[in-house]
């Protein structure tokens, strides 16, 4: 069996099958199992499809696993391609809006100023949330 040849995975990607995943709301609990077992916490994301774009809502309750905070992402149905992101944790606040390679926003801590940025990527890439999404959109098959 030979594997593919090597490539770079981005948004838009045609091995990309978003065709049979299901965008569903759920709940993740995060808990330690050694020495002793115990629950960290949990992660809910809520997710919500208008058209072709997909929001995903979390809310991250896990501060023993270093996870306090809320998130509203936004990414392009199929490609999952970013479109924008906002983050809040202990008095921090992050907006991310993407257009291709150009990624714009700001970032804020407390009573400060919010500090802009704006980057351009070599290529196209996911946004951290959009991950599992292209996990399980993956063709896994033998030599791929």
């Amino acid at each position: 069996m030979v594997a593919q040849e090597a490539g770079t995975l981005r948004p838009g990607h045609p091995d990309l099958m978003t065709d049979g995943l299901s965008i569903d709301t759920e709940t993740i609990g995060i808990r330690v199992v050694e020495p002793s077992p115990q629950d960290l916490g949990t992660v809910t994301t809520t997710v919500s499809r208008e058209g072709d774009v997909v929001t995903l809502d979390i809310d991250a309750d896990a501060p023993q696993a270093g996870q306090n905070y809320e998130a509203t992402v936004a990414f392009s149905w199929p490609t999952l391609a970013p479109l924008s992101r906002t983050r809040t944790t202990g008095g921090r606040a992050a907006t991310t809006t993407y257009d291709g390679t150009r990624v714009t926003g700001s970032y804020g801590r407390g009573d400060w100023d919010p500090l802009p940025f704006d980057i351009t990527l070599r290529t196209p890439a996911f946004q951290p949330e959009a991950v599992p999404f292209v996990a399980r959109a993956l063709p896994f098959q033998a030599g791929y």
